[in-house]
């Protein structure tokens, strides 16, 4: 915030010397509650000291070019000047209040009148929402999921909202932005057992000066179906000859890792093989 102060006399212009030269003064100064915050009050104070003998002083503020406030204010007299002080306070701030310029004009009724003016200008802070992504299916291979973005509400945001989906630096979706956007959802077509592990984010910006991002992730946990297994041999099993055994085992959809397959009799190993592709196929 910066305070711009000059002296201006209402009356001749040779008074101007006598009350705004070596011998008399008039400041006067804004301050603001620290921190001013979108969604919260905020209060500005407008301090006046000057040595100018005077039986009232008159506050004024504007906004802009807009009158908000008329008030006397509070004055307390000391040994060789006077302090006098009023206060506006502003009961909620919105985003767009970011920038606004507020001017408080003090006026010393003296002979002649004088006039006293300090310009503030306020910078708003934008707290940053606080996004969750969550999903009510199960995480199954082979299946499609949703994940479902919220984004909690802050009071006296009225900027534009944009939702972007990635993961892993990969844009995946955006939204239109809205001044209304809270939820976002964005669906997986299928799931695979290689995206065990992965991390989706949800994105989320407000079109506010600066720019305010915050972000929610979710890392999926999927879940792999127990295939099933089955040994089938000829109906035929002659004494002498020799047997076939083949194993089955169910494609499950989804699923892209290799197996091992390891052939036992009564707990001995006679046979393993590693590394056998699996694949789904569907007519």
């Amino acid at each position: 915030m910066f305070a711009k102060v000059y002296c201006s006399v209402i009356g001749l212009i040779a008074a101007a010397v006598l009350n705004c030269g070596l011998s008399q003064y008039a400041e006067v100064s804004i301050t603001h509650t620290s921190n001013p915050t979108v969604g919260r009050s905020a209060s500005l104070a407008c301090s006046l000291v000057t040595n100018v003998s005077s039986s009232s002083v008159r506050f004024q503020w504007t906004k802009g070019s807009r009158v908000i406030r008329q008030s006397s204010g509070r004055c307390t007299s000391r040994s060789t000047t006077t302090e006098c002080r009023d206060t506006y306070s502003i009961r909620r701030l919105y985003t767009r209040d970011d920038g606004s310029v507020y001017q408080c004009e003090a006026v010393i009724n003296s002979s002649p009148v004088v006039q006293v003016t300090s310009s503030a200008l306020l910078h708003v802070i934008v707290p940053v929402p606080v996004v969750t992504v969550r999903t009510n299916s199960i995480q199954r291979v082979g299946h499609s999921l949703r994940l479902d973005c919220r984004v909690s509400t802050v009071t006296g945001v009225t900027s534009r909202t944009s939702i972007i989906w990635t993961s892993y630096g990969t844009q995946l979706r955006n939204s239109f932005p809205s001044t209304s956007l809270r939820t976002d959802s964005y669906t997986i077509s299928q799931l695979n057992t290689d995206d065990e592990g992965k991390v989706y984010q949800c994105e989320v910006m407000l079109d506010s000066t600066p720019p305010v991002l915050a972000i929610g992730r979710f890392t999926l946990d999927v879940f792999v179906p127990h295939p099933t297994v089955r040994v089938t041999a000829p109906n035929i099993q002659m004494v002498g000859h020799s047997l076939v055994l083949s194993c089955y085992m169910t494609a499950v959809k989804g699923i892209r890792s290799r197996v091992d397959i390891t052939w036992k009799r009564d707990n001995t190993v006679l046979k393993t093989i590693e590394g056998v592709g699996i694949s789904y196929q569907t007519s």
